[in-house]
């Protein structure tokens, strides 16, 4: 799941639907990931049952935006190649998301 932190054009679902489907999609070997340009909704994603190691807020920046692209396709693709079970967002790939959102922000 990818959200820019802004409520424009999404489908609205209850939070038990959203578990729901996850959980049935889960049970049949699906894996979910959350990246989110809204630092709040990183808390969401943890209650709505996405797991901390496959969740990661993003820079608002075109550079942010690549970066988690780069980020999830690694995962995707380790977890294909059988280098890892599960997706797995990187501590270094969150590190640089935190440098360029500073970068981004002047701070």
């Amino acid at each position: 799941m990818i959200t820019d932190g802004l409520e424009n054009a999404s489908r609205e679902f209850r939070r038990a639907d959203i578990v729901r489907m996850m959980d049935e999609r889960k049970q049949q070997g699906w894996q979910f990931a959350f990246l989110s340009a809204d630092l709040d909704a990183i808390q969401e994603a943890h209650n709505l049952g996405f797991a901390a190691h496959a969740t990661m807020p993003y820079a608002r920046s075109a550079q942010g935006v690549r970066l988690a692209f780069a980020s999830l396709a690694d995962s995707v693709r380790d977890v294909r190649e059988a280098r890892r079970r599960f997706l797995t967002l990187q501590d270094e790939d969150r590190r640089r998301q935190e440098e360029e959102r500073k970068k981004s922000e002047g701070t």
